[in-house]
């Protein structure tokens, strides 16, 4: 087979596409200072493991909100908890506080702490505990995502756990 001449197709569509490429190299990721992989999952489940106790209480609080949920229960689900975790510390300071208010009412209400480690989209800002937990504009999302799962696990002995209740459960309409 014969190489193609200079004025063939093959060779302008060449040309062609290294003068994208190159142009692309010049206008592509150009507010980009770095790319780090993301650690993966199972890495940080390994590095951050959670207790087969802590296991069996995720399983029961969200059986307990299935059952109000679904009118077995006829509690009050309430779902509360801070904007965005920023501080770790008050954090953990805001679930002791939620917890005992949740023990205090648990005959009534069936109290769930909610956490957002993001920023919404709107903000511009500070993007969130998960991409830049130091608040620096380091944006250490590897970091983030190392204490918050250090957080989620070792705080939630304090968080409040929805628990099976000894009252009567809510009768079903027939």
């Amino acid at each position: 087979m014969t190489p193609p001449s200079r004025s063939s197709p093959a060779l302008a569509a060449k040309r062609a596409r290294l003068a994208v490429a190159e142009l692309s190299a010049q206008t592509d990721d150009t507010r980009i200072r770095a790319i780090t992989p993301m650690i993966p999952p199972a890495c940080l489940m390994e590095e951050v493991p959670s207790s087969a106790e802590l296991q069996a209480s995720v399983a029961e609080s969200r059986a307990a909100i299935r059952a109000v949920l679904n009118g077995e229960d006829d509690r009050v689900l309430v779902v509360a908890g801070p904007c965005t975790v920023h501080d770790p510390a008050a954090t953990l300071e805001y679930a002791a506080k939620l917890a005992d208010v949740a023990r205090r009412h648990a005959r009534d209400v069936l109290v769930v702490i909610r956490l957002n480690f993001r920023k919404p989209s709107h903000s511009s800002e500070w993007k969130g505990f998960l991409h830049d937990p130091h608040r620096d504009g380091s944006f250490a999302i590897n970091r983030g995502l190392q204490l918050a799962r250090q957080l989620m696990v070792g705080g939630a002995s304090t968080a409040p756990q929805g628990q099976a209740r000894s009252r009567r459960p809510a009768r079903r309409a027939s």
